[in-house]
């Protein structure tokens, strides 16, 4: 298990954040995290659940990848990579 410095990016909020993690963490760990730690929101303004999703890959000519339910490791991010958390509202 390596350590690796991460750049995590709110899209909504414009927030950047700093991490450094075990490569082992996955990206919804990461994500529960900044939700516990009030980094992202639950609800909107409204009530509606909201579904975040942390991608990878944006400079990555083969496209953007979700890696929400993979490891840093199973997604290839590398020390330093930017991730985009993306967020979904859900109406009701």
């Amino acid at each position: 298990m390596a350590k690796i410095k991460i750049h995590v990016f709110d899209s909504v909020k414009g927030g950047l954040n700093d991490m450094e993690l075990p490569d082992t963490v996955t990206g919804e760990q990461i994500i529960n995290a900044m939700i516990d730690k009030g980094k992202l929101p639950r609800v909107d303004d409204q009530g509606n659940p909201i579904v975040h999703e942390l991608i990878s890959g944006m400079k990555d000519p083969g496209g953007a990848k979700k890696i929400t339910t993979k490891t840093l490791e199973q997604a290839g991010v590398k020390d330093g990579d930017q991730l985009i958390v993306r967020q979904t509202i859900i109406a009701a």
